[in-house]
């Protein structure tokens, strides 16, 4: 496990962003929050951070994340039981942030790719609806 986390160069990057807080758009209607911190690799995060990247709207109310804070709970079509994944990796649904999306983790890089391009897309669905 700590072999994966040695190879991802980006995490170094990654866990530089912690505590940062970036305006998104002009009108500083939105922007988004980056906690990142080295641990010990484990089952649940196996690349050896914490993380949280989420998006916030000018009254601080989070609209969307990316996270790995507790494990997954995945939903079984057809069935009333939930399945535990053992990876925490995961993504909040855009204004909906009580629907939890498994993510596939693959590298820092890409984690931060996919959550800037997922704020980009929210960002514009957002504006586009409240013109």
């Amino acid at each position: 496990m700590e072999q994966k986390a040695e190879l991802d160069h980006g995490i170094d990057n990654l866990l530089d962003l912690d505590g940062e807080i970036m305006e998104v758009d002009d009108a500083l209607e939105y922007h988004v929050e980056f906690d990142v911190k080295r641990v010990e690799p484990t089952d649940g995060r196996p690349h050896g951070i914490k993380y949280s990247l989420t998006l916030h709207d000018k009254w601080g109310t989070r609209l969307l994340g990316f996270d790995n804070a507790h494990p997954v709970q995945e939903d079984k079509v057809g069935f009333a039981r939930h399945r535990t994944l053992t990876k925490f990796d995961h993504k909040h649904k855009f204004k909906d942030v009580a629907v939890i999306i498994p993510y596939e983790y693959e590298t820092a890089e890409k984690l931060l790719t996919d959550f800037w391009a997922y704020v980009d897309e929210a960002v514009e669905l957002d504006s586009k609806r409240n013109k």
